[in-house]
């Protein structure tokens, strides 16, 4: 047997030591279920195993350090359970991609061993658990990853600078912990970021310069900290929408807008010198202008090609940019079931508000459902009919989302144009009852 899958059964009791005689396994489902105990040391037999999932569970007890002889595992999903007790440092023995851990209450430092594996580079989740200690410098180390949550612990210390070495970093929150000193200018090397999150935190000091630099952020969270002097002015901090930073008495200046006091002025008394520095601000300040135009101008001819290539590969029309599974969430609230508008046997169809050309949009949001058989195949067809076809009655598709979601699984979306009158089978009905009437 090389596939087990029992996800979304309901299924109770423990999890059996004689799991371990299935050395043939290579991926193991088990999801979505009331599983209790302990997870068995003997999966760590099944040495073919690339993908453990046993998310949504009440398992607890501690991570066998057995999992780091699975030397093939590069998923592993273990969210919102009752996982207790230290990081096992074997897991670094694991070429692992996907790493879920959240929603547990493991404790203890992270060990610096778990941010040396080279292969992470879907995404780190170990957000809410009781995790302490300072965050290692061996971070810098994941150049590959694209999401990193370690949000909601009781991690202290300093944001380490080498956290700058992040390069493909798209998503970090290190919200609600116990994080010290200032923030590093190094976060300003991320330039593919598009949400990050430091909010309820101890940082002090002021808001590095180098962060108004990231104008592909959607989101920058810098709330309740300890943070004082000047808000920058200018790059993504002139996107009111965009930056939050409530919770810091000592900030002054920035635009109008964030109604923040204005800074207080320094008289100097040689005005040769206010010259000079005036003088060297503004030639600074113009070639950053002009590094910053040609930066902008080969972000944007990256960013086209990757999508052009990417939708011409999955067989869907160019003139169809992707949004990022992050933006749906952010303007569906979460997906939020007050935002459910309606369900059918491939998904559902969301109400979200999304951001185009500096102007918010109502959208509809559809869904699908990867589970059910055939939602694949429903969604390129459904974006190639719609490419074809060309008729005033019929929605227009705006754009689409293919991608993973958090927590590592195929997610399809395609986002129309909002109608809010209702579907038609509400007009049908309505007009039956006016007629038998």
């Amino acid at each position: 047997m090389a596939y087990l899958s029992t996800a979304y059964n309901n299924i109770t009791g423990t999890i059996t030591e004689g799991i371990g005689n299935l050395i043939n396994l290579q991926a193991l489902y088990m999801p979505h279920n009331i599983l209790i105990g302990s997870i068995p040391a003997s999966l760590g037999n099944l040495n073919k195993l690339s993908q453990l999932y046993l998310y949504n569970n009440a398992l607890c007890g501690p991570l066998p350090v057995t999992l780091g002889n699975l030397t093939q595992l590069t998923r592993l999903l273990l969210g919102t359970n009752g996982i207790s007790g230290p990081i096992p440092s074997s897991l670094s023995h694991c070429p692992l991609e996907t790493l879920d851990l959240s929603h547990n209450n493991l404790s203890g430092p992270a060990p610096k061993e778990l941010f040396s594996i080279s292969t992470l580079s879907s995404f780190v989740n170990i957000s809410h658990n009781s995790l302490s200690g300072s965050l290692p410098s061996q971070v810098g180390s994941l150049e590959n990853l694209d999401g990193l949550d370690l949000s909601y612990n009781m991690i202290s210390g300093e944001i380490p600078p080498s956290i700058g070495g992040c390069q493909s970093l798209e998503f970090l929150n290190l919200s609600g912990n116990n994080l010290q000193a200032t923030i590093p200018p190094s976060l300003g090397n991320l330039k593919g970021i598009a949400r990050l999150d430091l909010s309820h935190n101890n940082l002090s000091g002021t808001i590095p310069e180098t962060l108004a630099g990231l104008n592909g952020l959607s989101v920058l969270n810098l709330a309740f900290n300890k943070l004082q002097g000047g808000v920058p002015s200018d790059g993504v901090f002139l996107n009111v929408a965009v930056i939050l930073i409530t919770g810091n008495d000592g900030l002054c200046g920035g635009i109008p807008q964030l109604g923040l006091p204005p800074c207080p002025t320094q008289t100097t008394k040689k005005p040769h010198h206010r010259k000079l520095v005036i003088m060297t601000v503004s030639i600074c300040s113009a070639l950053a202008c002009v590094t910053l135009v040609f930066a902008l101008l080969a972000l944007q001819q990256r960013s086209r090609h990757r999508t052009k290539s990417h939708l011409q590969k999955s067989g869907l029309s160019e003139q169809y940019v992707r949004v990022s599974y992050a933006e749906l969430v952010n303007a569906t609230n979460g997906f939020a079931p007050e935002n459910l508008v309606g369900a059918g046997s491939f998904g559902s169809v969301y109400k979200a508000t999304m951001r185009s050309n500096d102007q918010q949009i109502v959208v509809a949001v559809k869904v699908l459902n990867l589970m059910q058989r055939g939602a694949s195949q429903s969604f390129v067809a459904e974006c190639e009919t719609l490419r074809c076809a060309r008729h005033r009655n019929l929605v227009k598709i705006l754009t689409i989302c293919s991608s993973i979601d958090f927590q590592g699984h195929d997610f399809k979306a395609l986002v129309y144009e909002f109608l809010p009158n209702g579907n038609l089978d509400q007009w049908l009905h309505r007009h039956i009852t006016e007629d038998d009437e």
